[in-house]
């Protein structure tokens, strides 16, 4: 075996640990580190291992954790110019990063809010990521949470952007309300409390 073979080799110890020497073997193709092989010198090695690693804890009834968090919402735009300057300048977000005639995306608190040009992403992106087709035409909906006492505070502030308050509901009882409002595109907007869901226990 040459010299590439050796330097794999070296790696098995911690592959025998791990109880997924017996899927490697089979599915990994030992070579120095380069473009067909990752930093541990095994083509998709670490793939193998993650899903060597997946089958085992299905086996063992460990399945995975319960989902806790949404990391992004999409809204859809035909306009990113007036979009981005809607959400930035008026709602505040942060522009995270944009693509000419396709996206702009914005983080919010610990979640990202993602725009997208349905035209453009109509078709699948034919980037390495390999994202599929996705997309939407008409209004769609998307709440930001805020504290009950800064629903007036943001209705004046919207107000005075020129931007028309299109509803406001109380919930009744301890939940709380929302106002309604639209995006450039037609979107619908809304500020609500996390009482509304009973999300602030």
């Amino acid at each position: 075996m040459g010299p590439g073979a050796d330097w794999g080799r070296a790696q098995i110890p911690e592959l025998v640990e791990r109880g997924g020497v017996d899927v490697v073997i089979e599915s990994a193709a030992p070579g120095p580190p380069g473009p067909a092989t990752d930093a541990s010198g095994f083509r998709g090695i670490r793939s193998t291992l993650a899903m060597h690693d997946a089958v085992a804890a299905e086996r063992e009834g460990r399945g995975p954790e319960k989902l806790r968090q949404v990391l992004e919402a999409s809204l859809y735009v035909t306009d990113l110019d007036a979009a981005e300057l809607f959400y930035a300048s008026v709602l505040g977000l942060t522009l995270h990063s944009r693509l000419e005639g396709r996206h702009v995306f914005f983080r919010c608190g610990s979640q990202m809010v993602l725009l997208f040009n349905p035209e453009a992403t109509a078709d699948p992106d034919p980037a390495p990521r390999g994202l599929g087709a996705h997309g939407a035409h008409g209004p769609g909906h998307l709440a930001f949470k805020v504290e009950a006492r800064e629903i007036d505070i943001w209705r004046a502030h919207l107000e005075s952007h020129g931007i028309e308050i299109e509803q406001e509901v109380e919930w009744g009882g301890s939940r709380g309300r929302s106002i309604y409002f639209r995006d450039p595109d037609g979107n619908s907007l809304e500020f609500a409390t996390a009482a509304l869901w009973g999300l602030d226990r």
